[in-house]
C-alpha cells in the first residue's frame, strides 16, 4: 500500500488543535465517559480518512457506541479512530489523555498514529517502515523473563480482580495504569515495562499499539491464547516475551476459574 497514505494521515492530524478541557461529557455507561471534543474530532476525521482512501470505511469509539461496528472480514479497508483515548483523564484534567489512528487492511494493520496530547508524544508506524517515536525510529527492547507491567482489570468483578492481583504477584511486579492505551503502549515499546495484561479489547484502543509491539517481534494473544485480530475479545497479553504473555494468561485464567 502507497506509504503516500501515511504522511497524508499525519498532515491531517496535524490540522487538530491540542484538545482543551471539555465543556460538556456524559456517561454513556456507567464510567464511561464521552464529551463534545470526543464527537468533534470524530466528525471532523472520518469523512477525511474516507478521502484519503476510497473505498475504506471509519469504524469510530463513539459512533460505533451506538450501532454495530462494522466488519473487518472482507469488508475492504477499515479505519479504526479513537478520539480522545484516555477519556476520564481527559475529563478530570490529570492524567494522560491521546488520539489514535490505525488502518486495517488486506488482512493486517497496515498503518497506525497516535499522538498524546499533554506531553506531545508521536507514535507511528506503517508496515515496511517501522515504528517512530517522535520521528526516531524504535527498535525491539529487551525483556526480563519475569518483569513489571501494566494490568488492566477494570472490567472484571472485584473478587476475580483481587485474584488476579494474587496470581500476578507470584511472577510479576505491576506498574501504574494510566488509563491510556496510547501511553500504556508507549511505556512497552521503549522497555518502561515489560507487558501490559488487558480485559477488554476493543479494536480503536488496541490496534495502533499492537500493530507496533508485533512489528517489532513482539506478542499480543487474547485470553484464549489466540493471536489479536481486530475484534473484541476477553483478554488480551502483549509482551516481546512469549513465556511472560503466556505465563500472565495463565495467571488470568487460573483468577477468573476460582471465581
Amino acid at each position: 500500500m502507497d506509504d503516500r497514505i501515511y504522511r497524508e494521515v499525519w498532515a491531517l492530524l496535524d490540522q487538530l488543535h491540542p484538545p482543551k478541557a471539555p465543556l460538556a461529557s456524559w456517561e454513556k455507561a456507567p464510567s464511561e465517559w464521552v464529551t463534545e471534543v470526543d464527537v468533534a474530532i470524530e466528525a471532523t476525521l472520518s469523512p477525511e480518512l474516507e478521502a484519503i482512501l476510497p473505498g475504506s470505511r471509519v469504524v469510530a469509539e463513539e459512533s460505533s457506541a451506538t450501532g454495530p461496528p462494522l466488519p473487518t472480514d472482507g469488508a475492504g479497508p477499515i479505519w479504526f479512530v479513537d478520539p480522545i483515548d484516555g477519556t476520564a483523564n481527559f475529563v478530570s484534567q490529570n492524567g494522560a489523555y491521546a488520539t489514535m489512528v490505525a488502518l486495517f487492511a488486506n488482512g493486517g494493520v497496515a498503518g497506525a498514529w497516535t499522538i498524546e496530547w499533554r506531553t506531545g508524544d508521536r507514535l507511528g508506524y506503517w508496515a515496511g517502515l517501522g515504528v517512530s517515536l517522535n520521528g526516531t525510529a524504535i527498535e525491539r527492547p529487551a525483556v526480563a523473563r519475569a518483569g513489571r507491567g501494566v494490568l488492566s482489570k477494570r472490567y472484571l468483578p472485584q473478587a476475580t480482580g483481587d485474584r488476579l492481583d494474587r496470581e500476578i504477584a507470584k511472577n510479576f511486579q505491576v506498574a501504574r495504569n494510566a488509563g491510556c492505551a496510547a501511553t500504556d503502549y508507549r511505556s512497552l515499546l521503549i522497555g518502561e515495562v515489560d507487558f501490559l495484561l488487558y480485559e477488554r479489547t476493543l479494536p480503536w484502543d488496541h490496534a495502533p499499539g499492537v500493530a507496533m509491539v508485533k512489528s517489532l517481534g513482539g506478542f499480543a494473544l487474547f485470553g484464549d491464547g489466540t493471536a489479536w485480530i481486530p475484534e473484541a475479545r476477553p483478554g488480551l497479553a502483549v509482551s516481546f516475551n512469549l513465556s511472560v504473555a503466556q505465563n500472565l494468561l495463565g495467571a488470568r485464567a487460573r483468577a477468573i476459574a476460582a471465581s
